[in-house]
């Protein structure tokens, strides 16, 4: 009888890529369709967030007039002057106080004219008089002018308010030195004091 093993063998031996591609597709499939299968899930919220930003802000009782109008100076004339400025802001802040838009003219009056910067209490409200002030801290000492603060940086005080509000008074007094030369007779100067706070 003739030998038919060799020839179905044959058969299967070329059948067997067929499955093999055929098995590897149904795998395939089979991985495909479980990771696109919908996963468990779980979720908690914290509703309701929000944010807001605090605030500096500085007033004073001067009644848009200045504390100064000084004429007729001679050496050795001496004045003094109270401010009572009040905080209202929400953040903690530093207070400094410095010169702003000094103009001199016709000479160095500011070399001449010293001036003093104290913080402390007073009963009084109304700026301009200091009756019963009481001085806590001497922020600039008895010295020129020229070598007052011009910006917070180079500024004076020591008052650092917490709460909201709160007051702090200051007595500045001017004194035209009484080595003041004959050239500085007929002088003028002007300025603006500022008082600045910057959240701490």
């Amino acid at each position: 009888m003739p030998d038919q093993t060799t020839p179905r063998a044959s058969r299967w031996r070329g059948l067997l890529p067929a499955l093999v591609v055929g098995l590897a597709f149904v795998a395939a499939s089979t991985v495909t369709w479980r990771t696109s299968s919908a996963l468990f899930t779980a979720t908690t919220v914290n509703s309701g967030d929000a944010f807001a930003t605090g605030s500096v802000a500085l007033s004073d009782n001067d009644l848009g007039s200045a504390l100064f109008s000084v004429s007729n100076m001679k050496p050795g004339d001496t004045a003094a002057k109270c401010i009572r400025v009040t905080y209202t802001g929400t953040l903690a802040s530093a207070v400094r106080v410095y010169g702003t838009g000094l103009t001199v003219s016709g000479g160095a009056l500011d070399q001449w004219l010293d001036i003093q910067v104290e913080e402390g209490t007073n009963s009084l409200t109304t700026a301009g008089t200091c009756g019963t002030f009481t001085g806590a801290s001497t922020i600039f000492a008895n010295a020129a002018l020229d070598t007052f603060g011009t910006a917070y940086a180079s500024g004076s005080g020591s008052w650092t308010p917490s709460s909201n509000p709160t007051t702090m008074d200051y007595r500045i007094t001017y004194t035209l030195s009484s080595s003041a030369p004959n050239t500085m007779m007929a002088q003028n100067l002007s300025l603006t004091f500022t008082w600045e706070a910057q959240n701490t």
